[in-house]
């Protein structure tokens, strides 16, 4: 399967399943992030539109409702939550503007971005903006694939690996318990 072209597709059954496994994610890492944390960021690197044309929500719609409609919620107001929704297609970013604002006003400690740009641009004005504020990162949860079949595309593995460079030269390297795992070679 290719990228879609159009503003708005139909809904595969592996996205949502996919959809399924976020939210139900979600449902568990809001109210813990809530708890330890006076903040939390949700980033999709590539939105969407936030419905698919048989009207089932988004990522970015089912990342928003999760947390809204959570039974915990109203014990969660002592963590502002980030939501970055990246789409660079205009069409597609108008379509999800439009969603969002269907949600009707936010929460307070409810925040939302949204970027008509690419992933890559706005991954290294992340990362000059967390190393110039010398601050280190909320807890995130990135989602940045999308849901294609084959091999990684070149812009996503670029952007992957400008992520993991603008997070190794913020904070320096990855702790050994967030590295990957390596097989010992000298064994073989």
């Amino acid at each position: 399967m290719t990228a879609p072209r159009k503003k708005v597709w139909s809904i595969e059954p592996h996205t949502r399943a996919k959809h399924d496994l976020l939210s139900h994610y979600l449902r568990a890492w809001y109210p813990i992030i809530g708890r330890y944390s006076q903040r939390a960021v949700f980033i999709d690197a590539f939105a969407g539109p936030g419905v698919y044309e048989d009207g089932s929500p988004g990522s970015p719609i089912i990342a928003l409702r999760t947390l809204l409609d959570h039974s915990a919620f109203a014990t969660l107001r002592g963590c502002t939550y980030y939501f970055l929704f990246i789409e660079s297609d205009k069409k597609r970013f108008a379509h999800l503007e439009a969603e969002i604002t269907k949600l009707g006003a936010l929460p307070a400690n409810v925040q939302v971005m949204l970027r008509n740009s690419d992933f890559v641009t706005v991954a290294d004005e992340l990362a000059s903006l967390i190393r110039d504020k010398k601050q280190g990162l909320a807890p995130t949860l990135a989602r940045s694939v999308r849901n294609l079949r084959g091999p990684p595309q070149p812009d996503r593995s670029t952007a992957r690996l400008r992520q993991v460079r603008a997070v190794r030269h913020v904070h320096g390297r990855p702790p050994e318990s967030v590295r990957p795992n390596r097989p010992d070679r000298s064994a073989l």
